[in-house]
């Protein structure tokens, strides 16, 4: 019998290549269409057809990733690393004006969290298991909530879904409510500060958004971290309506994966330093964790 959680694994390991890539538009749609038919593949119980689908395209991409790496280390040039550096330490030393730094530290305690949720993905508590593990894959949500005659009463995490797998349980027997842990809550009217403390204790990445008894939604680290960044330039100036556009798209970018400096120029129209001083701004607020190395830049949310 095929080992579902090693092709999930695979298969999630397949859209990281693909996010971190930068493929030509042709080779792109070429190796999404062959995901598309790997998930087909798994969806329908095709399990060890998925797997060597999984393998071939895991192989072909390992190959690219090989060839890109050899022509980004061909490229740089000792000059560019030491003036990295120096900018680098020399904003750590810098870092802008005193009101900037206090609206950091405020901001996490002024926002409520339900102006940071959104509409969660909710799914009846006789919902196979196939059909949530599908949801997973096609929309990566952090979690799916499980209702019993209107009222939730479950979370779904991938950790959930792995647990199961690994008692090599029949997966086609299974159903949400076999599946599902305890709700992890939070009342619309606490902080995000209060948010992100729950997850970490939790090591959730979602939240239910509660109203007392009343299920209002969900808040995730990504809502937390775009309500942060849009509110730190909130103010309506034509100047503050460019960057809060910005500031929108650098996250955009930075959510899939690796880039560059030279990239976040380039695409957001904007000088280093100004780039530099809006992802310090994030790190700093300890939701995500900024990642250098031989000048690429990598998001990673706090855990």
């Amino acid at each position: 019998m095929a080992d579902l959680k090693q092709i999930i694994k695979k298969i999630s390991e397949i859209e990281d290549k693909i996010n971190k890539l930068s493929l030509k538009k042709k080779e792109d749609l070429k190796v999404k269409e062959e995901l598309k038919i790997i998930k087909t593949d798994f969806g329908i119980g095709l399990y060890s057809l998925a797997e060597d689908r999984a393998d071939d395209l895991l192989k072909k991409l390992k190959e690219i990733e090989e060839k890109t790496n050899k022509k980004i280390t061909g490229k740089i040039e000792k000059s560019n690393l030491k003036e990295d550096f120096k900018k680098e330490s020399v904003l750590k030393k810098d870092f802008k004006k005193d009101n900037v730094e206090r609206k950091e530290k405020n901001i996490l305690n002024m926002i409520k969290v339900s102006e940071a949720m959104g509409e969660a993905e909710i799914v009846d508590e006789k919902t196979s298991a196939q059909e949530i593990i599908k949801k997973f894959l096609d929309k990566k949500y952090k979690g799916i909530f499980v209702s019993k005659k209107n009222k939730i009463v479950g979370l779904i995490k991938l950790s959930n879904l792995f647990e199961i797998l690994g008692e090599e349980r029949e997966i086609s027997k299974l159903k949400a409510e076999d599946i599902m842990g305890e709700i992890i809550s939070i009342d619309k009217q606490d902080n995000l500060s209060k948010a992100i403390l729950i997850m970490k204790m939790h090591n959730s990445d979602c939240l239910a958004v509660m109203d007392g008894n009343r299920f209002l939604g969900v808040v995730t680290r990504e809502k937390i971290l775009n309500k942060i960044a849009k509110n730190l330039f909130s103010k309506k100036t034509p100047v503050n309506e460019k960057i809060e556009t910005n500031v929108d798209r650098l996250l955009d970018i930075l959510k899939k994966g690796e880039t560059s400096m030279k990239e976040l120029e380039e695409k957001l129209d904007v000088d280093r330093e100004q780039i530099e001083e809006w992802l310090k701004i994030l790190e700093n607020q300890k939701v995500i964790r900024i990642e250098r190395h031989f000048g690429k830049i990598r998001l990673k949310y706090v855990r």
